[in-house]
């Protein structure tokens, strides 16, 4: 036991000496060699941690790994103030209720984002299997075992949608699958090499938890020393959550996600009961009434490193297929853990759902289950989707507060009250209201600015807007790593670095408008307008705000900014700008490419005394095609534009883009190929192997410039093909004819015949038979015995490969003799054999017969004496 103890303190020394390692890097990762010595140092760390707790565990017989009661996995991670941490694990009506769906091909928004062309990394207790459901899209990282958890929650992450209801928010982006050892010196590395987003659905023990000593006993992880009744740690910003920060402080362009956790209203039923503590250096039984939270019926429930700044946490709602209708449409799980953050942070930051969600399994099968697990990941997924939409409409990488500002500020309210709140955060993702956002910045930068604010500066936007609904603008930034200080009870010391204040000011009128901010000691009070001391996000919100002239102001309090002399921030803006577009329309909503046209008209809110200038683009100029402008005379409201389109093989969905300055609106035209009409015609549908057919194929209209190229295909080549694998039909022609050929068989086959344009596909029956006997004759009917005449047997078609056989034979061989066969060969439909007579006393017939496969043909000749 000495022993033990001499390595647990040179391991905690060197934890310590780690940590303050991990302090000191706070300036941005950027080069090769600055990445690798970063993540070195994180690997480090995290593997002095578990090897610490590995020596602790055998010292004090605690299992490394422990599977919970209720089935959740958990590994023990590290060791403080003498009590084991361990990490512990946390559809389409789920992508239909935060808009994901929305913006997949054909979701009716004119995108097609899946996460094409994005990586995206999970960590979990464990790594994704390789299913079919993933294909060739995952990649395994490291060593990690094959884990349920880990499958679901990749697969609600990209999951390709084998079953429909399992399709993942990114269905075509990459995964990279981790396990959850040393989990910040790999997403360093990952996010070097490309890795844009990640999802963490585990947490660490914290407060009530059933069965962790294998007893069936509740045990409780609080600190004693601290406070003998509430958890100390839910909130806490710990060195866990620092590093957090610090890893994502220096990986800009990289944002992770993590689930809140499941533990809010966890614990008895009733109290007093028997449980265990950990006190005074060992566990001991206790019955001592012991709360959760402190602040308020499920607040302050978060542990540890969800407290991070930087972090985006989730929490998890219940399903709405419908789709948002207002705050009551959001509803809250009765799992899923609350803030605030010790210091009265905003978290969690999101909601998205995580209530009977359906996800893929280990092996290929599927399941549903509860759980902030899986909102996170959706969370994850959505934004592997509006990062290839940003890459395509904007052609830049944004940093991670970029994407998280976005989430943020493109939530649905949610709530009892306007604003943020602890349990809802800022309310639930919209996908699709945030796609919008990227699509107007492609025309407006101030829409979505990457500024950077230096020492003693200030960043000033003007913007003039016209009346509307709202204004609302977001400011979000990656704050450097904050200070650790002892764990008390609710410490409300402001863990920001560098507290940038947000101002929206109406220069017309000299109104200032403020941020909202909510207060930690009365979490359940509505959000309230002031200065916003503890967050890294702000937003302020102008409801029908006067036409005129704003100014958007970003500066920060104190004389310098850590640890450089300036802060990077992205400023996210939602306002009714004057001349803004309405909408565009797109009439008839389908066409048949290179056949048909449709009509574009763009519409404005009100117009101008000036003709206004639109720019039009379209995602799909393989299909179609549009001006590069269109002019809204003056005082008009609207102008119509002809879009072309060209022709396709399968049906595709393109976007028709109208913007200028105030934004971007957008439609949808699908345009179709010209397809076939009716059924492939045969001019028969039973031949003899051996003999030529021909087939037709019609069009459902005229084949368009260059022809309209119909594929050939036989489901048995090797009996009866197509002449060609394909055949082109003129321009302005609705039919052709091709011809098939066949192969004289020696018993029936039955196959189809198929004519394919793009994804439309007609096939017509065949059925190919043997060549049968069809008769015998002989070269006279009469003749003078002692003398031959020939006989020949026909087919009705071809003989096969290797000839046909035909059977001989005489009914009076006296007078007349025949071979016993004959053979016609191969491909040939007749032959011929003698017959030898005798001269009989009297005139005697004699019948010939030829048999082949049952069927008999037969020939009387008469023999003369």
């Amino acid at each position: 036991m000495k022993r033990s103890s001499q390595l647990f303190h040179v391991l905690g020394r060197a934890l310590a000496l780690g940590a303050i390692a991990l302090g000191v890097a706070t300036a941005n990762a950027q080069t090769p060699a600055q990445v690798s010595a970063y993540a070195a140092n994180l690997k480090a760390v995290a593997e002095a941690q578990r090897q610490q707790a590995l020596f602790w565990a055998a010292a004090n017989n605690w299992p490394v790994d422990v599977t919970l009661p209720n089935g959740v996995h958990g590994s023990i991670r590290r060791v403080e103030g003498g009590r084991p941490i361990y990490m512990y694990t946390m559809d389409r009506d789920q992508a239909k209720t935060i808009s994901a769906a929305s913006v997949w091909p054909g979701g009716g928004l004119g995108l097609s984002l899946t996460g094409a062309g994005i990586t995206l990394g999970v960590w979990d207790g464990g790594v994704a299997d390789s299913i079919p459901e993933f294909g060739s899209r995952l990649t395994v990282k490291d060593g990690g075992p094959v884990g349920g958890h880990p499958t679901n929650t990749a697969s609600i992450a990209a999951c390709t949608g084998l079953l429909a209801d399992a399709r993942g928010m990114a269905y075509t982006a990459n995964i990279w699958a981790y396990d959850w050892n040393n989990d910040l010196a790999e997403m360093t590395t990952g996010a070097s090499q490309g890795v844009r987003v990640s999802n963490h659905s585990y947490g660490t023990n914290v407060g009530w938890i059933f069965g962790a000593r294998g007893d069936g006993k509740w045990v409780w992880f609080g600190d004693p020393a601290i406070s003998t009744t509430t958890e100390s740690s839910l909130g806490y910003y710990n060195n866990e959550a620092r590093a957090w920060d610090d890893m994502l402080y220096n990986s800009p362009n990289f944002m992770a996600c993590a689930s809140a956790g499941n533990s809010r209203n966890e614990g008895p039923d009733t109290q007093p009961i028997d449980h265990w503590v950990f006190e005074n250096g060992a566990w001991a039984s206790s019955q001592v009434v012991r709360d959760l939270d402190g602040v308020g019926p499920g607040y302050d429930s978060l542990n540890l490193e969800k407290s991070a700044k930087n972090l985006v946490v989730v929490g998890a709602t219940r399903k709405n297929p419908a789709g948002y209708t207002g705050p009551s449409s959001v509803v809250m799980s009765s799992f899923s853990c609350w803030g605030p953050t010790d210091d009265g942070r905003i978290k969690p930051d999101v909601v998205a759902p995580g209530v009977n969600i359906v996800v893929a399994e280990p092996g290929g099968g599927y399941s549903a289950g509860d759980g902030t697990s899986f909102s996170s990941p959706a969370v994850c997924g959505a934004t592997a989707q509006l990062l290839g939409h940003f890459a395509t409409t904007l052609n830049r990488t944004p940093r991670g507060a970029t994407m998280r500002g976005l989430l943020i500020h493109t939530a649905d309210e949610a709530g009892a009250n306007p604003g943020p709140d602890y349990a809802f955060g800022w309310g639930q993702i919209n996908v699709a209201t945030a796609a919008d956002v990227i699509s107007k910045a492609a025309f407006n930068p101030n829409v979505i600015a990457e500024r950077r604010l230096n020492s003693g500066g200030t960043i000033n936007i003007p913007i003039q807007i016209g009346a509307g609904s709202a204004l609302k603008v977001t400011i979000c930034w990656t704050d450097p790593a904050g200070n650790v200080v002892a764990e008390t009870l609710n410490d409300r010391t402001p863990k920001l670095v560098n507290d940038l204040d947000l101002r929206v000011i109406n220069t017309d009128t000299n109104t200032t408008y403020l941020p909202w901010k909510l207060d930690p000691n009365n979490p359940a009070n509505a959000a309230t307008r002031g200065d916003n001391i503890v967050d890294n996000v702000e937003q302020v919100l102008v409801n029908n705000p006067t036409s005129g002239n704003y100014n958007i102001r970003v500066s920060h309090k104190g004389t310098g900014l850590r640890p450089s002399g300036s802060q990077d921030v992205t400023v996210i803006i939602s306002a009714p700008i004057a001349g803004d577009l309405e909408r565009v329309t797109v009439d008839p909503g389908s066409v048949i490419g290179g056949v048909e046209q449709a009509i574009g008209t763009v519409y404005m809110f009100t117009s101008r005394s000036t003709p206004t200038t639109v720019t039009l683009f379209t995602n799909n100029t393989a299909a179609v095609s549009v001006p590069r402008t269109v002019v809204i005379p003056a005082n008009q409201t609207q102008a119509s534009f002809t879009i072309g389109t060209r022709s396709v093989q399968n049906a595709v969905t393109a976007s028709i883009v109208a913007g200028n300055n105030s934004g971007s609106v957008s439609s949808e035209l699908t345009v179709t190929p010209v397809n076939m009409s009716g059924a492939l015609v045969l001019s028969t549908n039973e031949i003899i192997g051996g003999l030529g057919l021909t087939g037709t194929v019609n069009l459902s209209s005229p084949a368009p410039a260059g022809g309209a190229t119909i594929y050939l295909s036989s489901s048995r080549p090797t009996i009866a093909k197509p002449t060609r694998n394909w055949v082109l039909i003129p321009a302005g022609q609705t039919s052709i004819t091709f011809n098939i050929t066949t192969k004289s068989l020696v018993e029936p086959v039955d196959l189809d015949i198929t004519a394919r344009r793009g994804s439309v596909s007609t096939s017509a029956p065949l059925r190919v038979v043997r060549a049968n006997l069809m008769s015998v004759t002989t070269s006279a009917a009469v003749i003078t015995g002692g003398t031959s005449l020939t006989g020949t047997v026909t087919l009705d078609g071809p003989a096969p490969s290797g000839g046909a056989t035909v059977l001989l034979s005489s009914s009076n061989t006296a007078v007349a003799r025949v071979a016993a066969r004959v053979v016609i060969p191969s491909g040939r439909t007749s032959a011929n054999f003698t017959i030898s007579t005798t001269r009989p006393g009297v005139a005697t017939p004699a019948t010939i017969s030829a048999t082949r496969f049952g069927v008999t043909q037969t020939r009387t000749i008469t023999v003369n004496p």
